[in-house]
This record gives C-alpha cells, sequence and structure tokens, in this order.
C-alpha cells in the first residue's frame, strides 16, 4: 500500500514499501491532495504489478504514456518503471545499427555514406527531438543539393530504416519518416540497357580465358558479380547434368544461402574450356587479385577493366555492365520459362524480377508487331543456293532439337573425362 504524506508549505509525498522491503518515496513538490491521491492510486497499481505480476490496469496504462518525463523519472528512480532509455544522437543512433552483427561489411560501408549525409543535416541534434518537419526538411535539402531522384529514395529509405531503430529502443513513440512514404519511390527513370547475344560474342572473343568466363557466368548464368562468380568453385560445377550450385552471400540471411543454376547452351562451351585450363584450380574464374576483397567487394574495380575490353570489342559501353549482364540474362529466360523457375535461378522474387531486371527490348516490340518475321523472310537465302545439310539445319525444327540433344550426349560422353568432384 502506498499513502500520501503532507509536507509544509504545501508540498506532499508518496510512501511505500517496495518489493525487496526498503520503504521508497516520492516527491511530489507543491500540488493538491486530490492529484497527489490520484497519483498515489496509480502507484499502488505498480507496486502491485511489481509484486504480483499483474498486468496494469487499462487507466494506468494510458496515464504512463501521458504522465510528463519528470514523474516518470521519479517513477525509474524507485524502480517502478523502466529507467528511461539513453539520450541519443543520430551519431549515436547511426553507430549501433552499423555495429549490428547481422549487416554485411559491404553494405555496413554503403549505408554510412547514407548515414554520413544525415549526420551532416541533423548534427549534434537528439533523435528524440526530430519530428516530421525536420524529416520534410531533410528530404528538401537533398533536392536542393540536386542531387538525382534514387539517391535522394535511398537516403530517405535508409533514414526510415535507422529511425525505426529508434522506435524498437523506445527512443521515439513513432517514425516521423513515416509520412514520407510516398517520396520513396524511384520513378521509372531511363529505359535498361540490354545486352544483345551478338555484341556478347564479339566482347567475349576479344577477352582473356578468365574474362570469358566471368562474363559468361553473368550473361548466360545470370551470376551476380563479383559477390557470386568469383567465389564459383569448380566443386560447385555439374557439366554433364548442365547445373550449377550457386553460393550466394547477399540473401544467405534470408535463408538462401544457394540456389541450382541451369547451364544454358551458350554457356557449356564456356565453362568446358576454363576446366581445360584449370590445372587443377580450385576457382572457376582464376582471378585471386580480386577475391582477396571477399566479405566486402567495395573496391574491387573489375568495371574498369571491363570497359576497356568493351571498347576493345566496340560494343556498347552499359552504365552498369554487370547488372546489365545479369538482367539480360533473366529477361531472356523470362521469354521461355515460367516466372517463378526465373526468379528461383536468379536467386531472387518475382516482385523484384519484375521491378530491377526484365527488360523490354526492340525484339520484344519487333515479335509483338510481326516486323521480326517479316525481316527473316526478306532476308532469307533460297534454297537452292544452299548445300542440302544446311538447308535442313535452318529449315528443320527437329534438326535444331537433335543438335541441342547432341551438346548434351557429348558433356555425357566426356563425363569420364572430369574428376568425381564434377560429375556428382
Amino acid at each position: 500500500m502506498a499513502s500520501v504524506v503532507d509536507d509544509p508549505n504545501g508540498r506532499r509525498r508518496i510512501l511505500f514499501v517496495a518489493p525487496d522491503e526498503k520503504r521508497k518515496t516520492i516527491r511530489l513538490g507543491k500540488i493538491d491532495r486530490k492529484s497527489a491521491e490520484s497519483i498515489c492510486r496509480h502507484v499502488e497499481h505498480l507496486l502491485a504489478g511489481k509484486i504480483n505480476g499483474q498486468p496494469l490496469p487499462r487507466d494506468t496504462a494510458a496515464w504512463l504514456t501521458e504522465v510528463g518525463a519528470a514523474l516518470k523519472d521519479k517513477l525509474a528512480a524507485v524502480g517502478l518503471v523502466a529507467p528511461p532509455p539513453a539520450k541519443a544522437t543520430v551519431e549515436n543512433l547511426l553507430s549501433d545499427y552499423l555495429g549490428r552483427a547481422d549487416v554485411k561489411e559491404s553494405t555496413k560501408t554503403v549505408r554510412a555514406t547514407w548515414g554520413k549525409q544525415l549526420k551532416e543535416h541533423f548534427g549534434a541534434r537528439l533523435v528524440s527531438d526530430i519530428g516530421p518537419r525536420d524529416a520534410e526538411a531533410l528530404r528538401d535539402a537533398l533536392v536542393r543539393r540536386e542531387l538525382a531522384g534514387p539517391t535522394v529514395g535511398r537516403v530517405l529509405r535508409f533514414a526510415r530504416q535507422l529511425f525505426a531503430l529508434a522506435v524498437r529502443r523506445d527512443i521515439l513513440t513513432k517514425n516521423p519518416f513515416d509520412t514520407l512514404a510516398y517520396n520513396f519511390r524511384e520513378g521509372a527513370g531511363k529505359p535498361r540497357d540490354f545486352a544483345e547475344a551478338d555484341d556478347v560474342e564479339r566482347l567475349l572473343a576479344v577477352c582473356a580465358p578468365c574474362w570469358r568466363v566471368l562474363i559468361a557466368l553473368g550473361r548466360y548464368g545470370a551470376l551476380r558479380c563479383p559477390s557470386e562468380a568469383l567465389i564459383l568453385r569448380w566443386a560447385d560445377v555439374n557439366l554433364p547434368e548442365r547445373r550449377l550450385t550457386v553460393r550466394s552471400p547477399k540473401t544467405e540471411s534470408q535463408g538462401k544461402a544457394w540456389r541450382v543454376v541451369p547451364i544454358a547452351p551458350a554457356l557449356a562451351p564456356v565453362l568446358e574450356e576454363a576446366w581445360a585450363l584449370a590445372e587443377g584450380h580450385e576457382y572457376v574464374v582464376d582471378m585471386p587479385q580480386y577475391r582477396v576483397r571477399a566479405g566486402n567487394w567495395i573496391g574491387c574495380n573489375l568495371r574498369t577493366q571491363l570497359t576497356r575490353l568493351m571498347k576493345r570489342a566496340n560494343v556498347p559501353c552499359w552504365s552498369r555492365p554487370f547488372r546489365v549482364l545479369r538482367s539480360s540474362c533473366v529477361s531472356d529466360w523470362a521469354k521461355d520459362h515460367p516466372i517463378h523457375a526465373v526468379a528461383a535461378w536468379a536467386g531472387h522474387t518475382v516482385p523484384v524480377a519484375g521491378k530491377h531486371y526484365l527488360t523490354v527490348t526492340d525484339g520484344d516490340f519487333r515479335r509483338a508487331t510481326g516486323t521480326e518475321a517479316a525481316q527473316k523472310a526478306a532476308q532469307q537465302i533460297p534454297a537452292g543456293t544452299r548445300t542440302g545439310s544446311q538447308s535442313s539445319a535452318k529449315q528443320n525444327p527437329e534438326v535444331v532439337v537433335t543438335a541441342s540433344s547432341y551438346e548434351v550426349l557429348r558433356f555425357a560422353a566426356k563425363e569420364e573425362s572430369y574428376p568425381a568432384r564434377i560429375r556428382t
């Protein structure tokens, strides 16, 4: 039980015996008797909850959410409520977030860059003092800096994710960036690049063997580069059955540590060539100088060398070449296979495939309008000018199927030439 004690000059205090059997005092200062008794009643409910483990009455729980910080600090001092969280700045919150063990080092590096912009804008302000208007001010400041729309969206999405951590830690009751949900859309942007098969073949023709297999894994296997392609081992390659077991560091935290990818007809010869040159190497892509950055691929500068190769081959210099190779493969798969199979092979979800990977090409328009068939008919050489085998290969679809089957049989016939780790 708790009781109200009157002190001189209109001051009052509440006395009670804590669960550890020690007498505790809550000094209320100058306050009228009725208000003091109301507080005392809530103190009794809090005390009963501590002693008996009873849930708080609804009116006491509501009272706690509205009580002032000074009185809540006094309640926390006597052990009736949890102490308030330490006052944190944006910099403190960012340090806690980047210190999490479930966030990869490469992800921390990127998000630290976004967090730097938050620290520059908010300075040493407390997280508890930041509200929706401050979130809008951050958005406006980023726009005034003439940053690209997707960049602004990424920073705001990260800010929402960071301040969600403050809500979970009871530093805030509501995320101020939730009101900016409509600003997180990146928009349509410019059309995606597409790596046409002819361009890729010209590119492969000027590449060294290690670069040939790296580019082919991206364009015909949809492997992420460098995080998946550079850690692919020969033990994960099954050429006779045309399958790759791909380890995926990006999705392992989501319970998808690996996936199985089909070896396409265009990829198989490149892998066969790489195996012939492997000479006992463990990894499919023989680039140890880049693999030393495994775990944090920031600074693994493969793009510069690939750009040189694209210029040498006189093919379009795609803005994000490795992503273009992967998205082009996914788009080709989607033309002939169910979308759920494509998503499983590429290692993402169906919505992600539609938003970030599937690309509409000029060939899609030609097929839809019927102009592709007309072009082929106009370019077709009369049968009399060809040899019999060439004519049958072009006109008889069964011959094409047989040729594809021959490739499978060719690898099956060579099965004995691969070690047991390749065949199984």
